[in-house]
């Protein structure tokens, strides 16, 4: 953590050699939607989730000129994912037991 705070606080990708910068957009999801109780229910999720992704998109095209500036001013490539939680969870580097307590929050 304290080398992320150090990159924010001196502002300067030249003493910290930052080549690449993603911002995740993680969201939790449920892995077996059809799974919920009415149909009802799983309309109101579908729907929820595809507002989610489409208010990212624009998101991420709003920012657009932000990751510009970061490839000209900085020289930093910037760039924004939108992930799930699983997704996150195979991205991170945690030992086994770790991975294990993180599991829970998928359903």
């Amino acid at each position: 953590m304290k080398k992320n705070r150090d990159c924010y606080e001196n502002r300067s990708n030249q003493e910290q050699n930052i080549q690449k910068l993603t911002l995740l957009n993680c969201v939790w999801t449920l892995t077996s939607p059809q799974k919920l109780e009415t149909v009802k229910a799983q309309q109101q999720y579908s729907n929820t989730l595809s507002k989610e992704t489409t208010e990212f998109e624009n998101f991420s095209t709003l920012m657009e000129p932000i990751k510009v500036l970061f490839k000209k001013v900085l020289g930093i490539d910037f760039d924004i994912r939108f992930c799930t939680f699983a997704e996150l969870l195979s991205m991170l580097n945690k030992t086994e037991d770790e991975l294990k307590k993180l599991q829970r929050y998928i359903i």
